[in-house]
């Protein structure tokens, strides 16, 4: 490569890519510059006309330069440090739940999440969920790896895995009442009183995998670009708002549906349990009772609404 060459491609390389990304470039260039250069040689002109004739077919510095820039900035413009912004945040709403008191590590060992309570748990949740949609639709892959180190980071262990804790303790309860309320089905749901902790582990590290994956496609050049973005955004946010505000105003009734059944259960003493199995073994398994007991105690509420 000439010096004349090497100058030019000074100027026309935007000098914030990577080093990797810009010896790409100055290869790929110079390669075509010297071709153009030898093919108005061999036609008959000197030198310096040839390597200024072939920077002229290139095109103007200008010209280049805001082709590149722009066919690389979305790889390329987001800043490191940027992944630091989600990763501290997430992190923050985590351990800010100890005190909101958001965060529920079993069913014995914390008061039960209020609506209010539930209602901070959604908001950290969508903004999680806005980090992951913003850097997606503006392929910014560190922000997505920031946002996966985070979640993989609350949700490798059940112990610091709180944020979603509330929200999916609401969605449970009122996922039961509705079931038991308005289906002739039956869920126990206090028999269950960890299944919302395993399902706050399991929405942060499946999120973390989605941004992994996304961060992948997204450098290999595989990932395509969001369409209609603003409609879809407005559409996902008003979707989560009424889901979050018909949980938080159900939350009350289905606490109160559980403690109520609850109540009637422990009406009863063994051997009214027995009497009332109607031939239920003694050795029968103790899920075939709470089934049968529990269609009892629906009976009952029933009859006393």
């Amino acid at each position: 490569m000439t010096d004349e060459i090497k100058g030019y491609l000074d100027t026309l390389i935007p000098p914030n890519l990577p080093k990797k990304r810009r010896k790409e470039l100055y290869d790929e260039l110079s390669c075509h510059l010297l071709d153009r250069e030898d093919r108005y040689e061999e036609v008959g002109y000197s030198k310096e006309e040839s390597l200024k004739k072939a920077v002229e077919d290139v095109g103007t510095d200008h010209e280049v330069n805001q082709s590149i820039s722009s066919e690389f900035e979305s790889l390329y413009h987001e800043r490191a440090w940027w992944a630091l912004i989600p990763a501290a945040v997430i992190l923050l709403m985590n351990y800010s739940c100890f005190w909101f008191d958001t965060w529920v590590t079993s069913a014995d060992f914390n008061d039960e999440p209020t609506p209010a309570k539930a209602l901070i748990s959604f908001v950290m949740i969508f903004i999680c969920a806005g980090f992951i949609f913003f850097a997606r639709a503006k392929r910014f892959r560190k922000m997505l790896v920031g946002t996966a180190v985070a979640n993989l980071l609350i949700g490798g262990t059940v112990l610091i895995c709180f944020y979603p804790q509330a929200a999916l303790y609401a969605i449970e309860n009122v996922a039961y009442y509705l079931i038991g309320r308005f289906t002739p089905f039956t869920v126990p749901n206090y028999g269950f009183p960890t299944l919302f902790i395993y399902g706050s582990v399991a929405c942060t590290v499946l999120s973390a995998v989605y941004c992994i994956i996304a961060a992948i496609r997204i450098k290999k050049g595989q990932a395509r670009p969001i369409g209609n973005l603003r409609t879809k955004a407005i559409v996902l946010g008003v979707c989560f708002a009424a889901v979050t505000v018909c949980v938080c105003v159900l939350l009350p009734r289905a606490e109160a549906f559980t403690r109520d059944s609850l109540k009637q259960m422990n009406m009863y003493t063994t051997e009214e349990s027995e009497a009332l199995s109607g031939g239920i073994e003694p050795n029968a398994p103790y899920a075939d009772a709470a089934v049968f007991l529990t269609e009892k105690v629906r009976h009952e509420l029933s009859i006393s609404k």
